[in-house]
């Protein structure tokens, strides 16, 4: 019969080429290495965020652009349907 396997597991993990039993203390260079790493994956998210605000803004400004053409190609459309009289007079 299947008899249950006994497993053996002792923590660890590998940090920057270390490997190291979690029941050492941590040392302040590898605290170092840890801190390091995470300052330049914030910078790369900070230079990420501000590339997506200039698409947005570049958006933003084509939209408003876009808008403003709508509303020139509207107003001539209604000056040509009051010159060939295609729209009814408003009453005063």
């Amino acid at each position: 019969m299947n008899q249950p396997r006994e497993v053996y597991f002792k923590p660890f993990f590998t940090f920057v080429g270390y490997v190291m039993d979690m029941s050492n203390a941590v040392t302040n260079d590898l605290m170092y290495e840890v801190l390091k790493k995470i300052q330049i994956d914030v910078s790369s998210i900070k230079l990420s965020v501000a590339d997506h605000s200039r698409l947005l803004n570049r958006m933003r400004e084509d939209e408003l652009r876009l808008e403003s053409m709508d509303a020139g190609i509207l107003l001539r459309l209604d000056r040509i349907e009051r010159r060939f009289g295609l729209c009814e007079p408003t009453p005063t």
